[in-house]
C-alpha cells in the first residue's frame, strides 16, 4: 500500500565473512553517476558481464548484491547454493547464490565484484515503486567506495575511500555494523512516553521515514494497515506518528512510523540530505538540502 510508505526494504540476513574485492584498473578518485529516483528510492545504472543497461536499487539495508531471478536466468548464471534470508515481509525468503567470479558489475567506468551474489524474484517491484528493478546493490558494493548521494540533483558519486577527504560541515553520524549492515543511535519520542535512545538500521531501500516498535507504546492515534510490502509475506501493522525524532543535530516532528517490524531510518528521512556512506571510517555524513523541512506524506 503506497499510502503507508511501506514500499521496499531488503534485509538479507545471511552470515558470511566479508572481503570486498575491486577488479579492473585502479579506482579513479571519484566517478559521477546520474541516477533515477522512484519516489525516494535511488536506482543506479548498472551493466553485468556483457548485458545492456540495467537498474539497481542502492540499498544500505541489504548486505549482498541481488539480481532479479529472471536476469540471472537471462545471464545463464548457475546457482551453487541456496541461502535463507528475509525481506520486508514475514517468513523466510530463498536466495540462490552464485559464484562471484561469474558476475562482473560495471557502473560508468568502474568495474567491481560483490563477495555475495544472490537472486530473488523482483517482478513485483514495478507495481510497488513504479520503476523497473533489475537488482539491488547492498553493502558488498557500498563498502568498496565512499558513496555520496545528492537526491536533489539525482546524482551519486563513487569516491575512492583511500583518497577521500571530507571537508564539509555536515553532521558526522557514527555507524555500527551487524551482518555487514549499518546502524545508528537516535532519539525517539512517542506520545505519552519519555524520549528513548534507539538503534536503527540505515535503510536507503525503504521509502519509510522512521519505523520502531516503540510506536506501539504510543498514546496517540494508531490504525491497522497492511505492512511488509516487498519480499516475504504481508502482515498487519500499526500506523501512527512519532512526536519527535532526533538524529544528530537534526530534529523532526510528527514523523510517520509503522510497527512492528524492522527498526529503521528510511529514505523519506535520507532524501532531506546530501548523504555520504563512508563504511571504511564507520560513519555517515548528513548535509541538509532544501527538502529538510518538507512536510511528511499524509498517512
Amino acid at each position: 500500500m503506497r499510502n503507508i510508505r511501506v514500499i521496499f526494504t531488503l534485509l538479507v540476513a545471511v552470515l558470511f565473512g566479508s572481503t570486498f574485492v575491486s577488479v579492473g584498473a585502479a579506482k579513479p578518485r571519484s566517478i559521477r553517476v546520474p541516477v533515477d529516483l522512484a519516489g525516494s528510492t535511488i536506482l543506479l545504472p548498472v551493466r553485468i558481464n556483457d548485458s545492456g543497461p540495467l537498474w539497481f536499487i542502492l540499498d544500505s539495508g541489504a548486505n549482498s548484491c541481488v539480481l532479479n531471478r529472471k536476469l540471472a536466468d537471462d545471464l545463464r548464471l548457475q546457482p551453487v547454493s541456496e541461502i535463507q534470508g528475509s525481506g520486508a515481509g514475514r517468513g523466510p525468503v530463498s536466495f540462490p547464490s552464485y559464484r562471484t567470479q561469474d558476475v562482473k558489475f560495471r557502473i560508468a567506468s568502474v568495474s567491481f565484484r560483490c563477495d555475495h551474489v544472490l537472486s530473488v524474484d523482483l517482478s513485483n517491484q514495478p507495481s510497488i515503486i513504479g520503476h523497473r528493478v533489475d537488482g539491488i546493490l547492498g553493502s558488498d558494493f557500498i563498502s568498496q567506495f565512499v558513496i555520496e548521494v545528492d537526491y536533489k540533483r539525482r546524482l551519486v558519486w563513487l569516491h575512492d575511500p583511500e583518497r577521500f577527504r571530507y571537508r564539509g560541515n555536515g553532521e558526522v553520524v557514527p555507524l555500527t555494523f551487524e551482518r555487514r549492515i549499518p546502524y545508528v543511535e537516535a532519539e525517539i519520542t512517542v506520545p505519552g512516553q519519555l524520549p528513548s535512545r534507539r538503534k536503527l538500521l540505515i535503510d536507503s531501500g525503504s521509502q519509510d521515514a522512521v519505523d520502531d516498535d516503540l510506536l506501539l507504546k504510543s498514546t496517540g492515534s494508531l490504525r491497522k494497515v497492511t505492512g511488509g510490502v516487498g519480499l516475504g509475506q504481508t502482515y498487519e501493522v500499526s500506523l501512527g506518528a512519532l512526536s519527535v525524532f532526533q538524529l544528530g543535530r537534526f530534529t523532526f516532528k510528527d514523523v510517520p512510523s509503522v510497527a512492528p517490524g524492522v527498526a529503521l531510518i528510511g529514505s523519506e528521512i535520507l532524501r532531506r540530505f546530501r548523504t555520504y556512506y563512508d563504511y571504511k571510517r564507520q560513519r555517515m555524513i548528513l548535509e541538509p538540502n532544501r527538502h529538510l523541512n518538507d512536510p511528511f506524506p499524509t498517512q
